[in-house]
């Protein structure tokens, strides 16, 4: 018996005006498409119509932050550049960077700590509970090394020079990223 229900990230909305209607687009992981397509009945077709019921999953779950200024900080449009070391250096676009090197950046930035703490609580706190060796570290160097040690479990990595930009994970990491900082209000609905 095929399942008939899936999980998917709500990624967008777009109002189609010629037709009167909302359109919503839901995000999953490509491995798990098939799973998608079989519990929806296959490729939809105009003359048949197929209504499905969407839930969002434990709405009323509280999601701790860090305990910094994660809190009052604000989302930054795009994620910050490394600064030059040298005059001559020229900057690179975060999207020409390897992935090691992003997922650094990234998780010594406050506001991608504060989305890992947000929509990956479970991992978040499994680290900074459970984490008793990083207790000796003052508060940035704590949160970068449980945010390192959440993209890893996330990643299925054991080390950040693992990540490649074929990992899906990784890529979907940084567009659920991407999304959280441009649509606030969506990720908080």
């Amino acid at each position: 018996m095929t399942a008939a229900a899936f999980q998917a990230c709500y990624a967008e909305w777009k109002v189609i005006k010629t037709r009167a209607t909302v359109q919503l687009v839901f995000e999953l992981p490509i491995e798990r498409a098939d799973e998608a397509y079989q519990a929806l009945g296959g490729m939809p077709i105009a003359a048949h119509e197929v209504w499905c019921g969407i839930a969002r999953l434990d709405p009323s779950k509280e999601h701790p932050l860090p305990p910094h200024s994660a809190e009052a900080a604000p989302r930054p449009a795009e994620a910050s550049q490394p600064s030059p070391v040298g005059e001559n250096k020229q900057k690179r676009q975060f999207d020409e960077m390897p992935a090691p090197q992003q997922a650094g950046m990234l998780c010594s930035d406050i506001a991608f700590q504060k989305f890992l703490c947000e929509k990956h609580h479970e991992y978040w706190d499994r680290i900074s509970d459970g984490g008793r060796y990083l207790s000796d570290k003052p508060p940035p160097e704590r949160w970068r090394a449980i945010a390192s040690v959440v993209v890893r479990m996330l990643c299925d990595v054991d080390s950040r020079s693992e990540l490649t930009h074929e990992n899906a994970k990784w890529s979907s990491l940084v567009l659920a990223y991407r999304l959280w900082q441009r649509h606030p209000e969506l990720s908080e609905a």
